[in-house]
């Protein structure tokens, strides 16, 4: 099998693309949660500056209708794969000076802390934070099973 071409954080030019389409679809969820909790972005650990060495912008074909498009490895798959997850992980308490309380355990389920993600990612993911280090591993890990993704409709 002929070796794939990597960029310097070893991220293949499809996942670089697919890397910037999340870090906006992230943004967007950030701004929506911290809306909806009436506090600054929550804290997840993903920053364009830790992004740009993986970026390269490509034009987007149309996902296939049957099929659903993980968040966190961009894998497609059909619906039933999926699972909710915490963005914001249970276990992390909303203000880092104290435990949650009640009301902050409704806002872990409140739909904006919510996202439909494949069921391997869920599992991977467990109560940790997001990273992008880990969501790179993710898609390189779908990529060497061979699953179809996002980078599929990227064209050169």
């Amino acid at each position: 099998m002929a070796a794939r071409n990597r960029s310097a954080c070893g991220a293949s030019p499809s996942a670089q693309a697919a890397l910037e389409k999340l870090y906006e679809a992230m943004s967007e969820v950030h701004n929506a949660i911290a809306d909806r909790l009436g506090t600054s972005r929550p804290d997840i650990d993903i920053s364009r500056t830790m992004l740009e060495p993986l970026q390269a912008p490509a034009p987007v074909a149309t996902i296939p209708k049957n099929l659903r498009v993980c968040f966190y490895c961009f894998g497609f798959f059909q619906k039933q794969a999926f699972e909710l997850d915490h963005i914001r992980p249970v276990n992390r308490p909303i203000h880092s000076s104290c435990d949650n309380t009640p009301e902050d355990i409704n806002r872990y389920n409140d739909p904006t802390n919510l996202i439909a993600v494949c069921s391997s990612c869920n599992s991977s993911k467990s109560n940790s934070t997001i990273r992008a280090a880990w969501m790179n591993g993710r898609m390189q890990a779908r990529e060497a099973g061979g699953l179809p993704g996002l980078e599929t409709l990227l064209t050169a």
